[in-house]
């Protein structure tokens, strides 16, 4: 069963700022590399170099964590650009914590979104499906079909097992986990 409950926290390209989970932590990007400012200092704590093959146009941050997921679990990000890749990034670690790229992703901007149970990472993609990554496996759990062109943006039902997608031909859909 998939554990789509969540909700989505809105980004906007290359600057992300979750008060629930990366409260003291900010992300910028500039050109294919991110820069992550500790707010609490106002400075930057790290670079990460060659993020993307091509600049991020979003960067996502999880919501507010479901009762029992530890907030510890909510020190990530993800971002995604035309390279065809949605990376998943640890502000504990360096590099990629994971790097997924079974979604199309080469012309149109795409969100992400996590689920609140932190297992899950869905996003949009060019072929006409959105895609829900297993964060812990590393790999694509679903492909969800139906949209007539590109599916753009999606975002979890906080309250419900529902996934919703938005895509091209102007149309939004909503998915539930059976």
């Amino acid at each position: 069963m998939f554990c789509f409950n969540s909700a989505v926290l809105p980004s906007i390209c290359s600057f992300v700022a979750s008060k629930f989970c990366l409260s003291s932590s900010k992300a910028f990007s500039v050109s294919c590399e991110f820069w992550i400012i500790d707010a609490a200092v106002g400075r930057r704590a790290r670079v990460i170099d060659d993020a993307h093959a091509r600049p991020a146009h979003d960067v996502a941050a999880p919501g507010p964590p479901a009762p029992g997921v530890a907030r510890s679990t909510c020190d990530v990000f993800a971002t995604a650009a035309t390279d065809g890749v949605v990376a998943l990034w640890d502000l504990r670690k360096d590099g990629a914590a994971a790097r997924f790229t079974s979604h199309a992703n080469k012309r149109d901007p795409i969100r992400c979104a996590f689920s609140p149970c932190m297992r899950f990472l869905a996003c949009g993609s060019e072929d006409k499906c959105a895609y829900v990554y297993d964060i812990r496996a590393g790999r694509a759990l679903a492909r969800l079909k139906g949209a007539r062109d590109a599916v753009a943006a999606v975002a979890f039902n906080p309250k419900y097992p529902q996934l919703a997608t938005a895509s091209y031909d102007g149309k939004l859909r909503f998915y539930t986990c059976a």
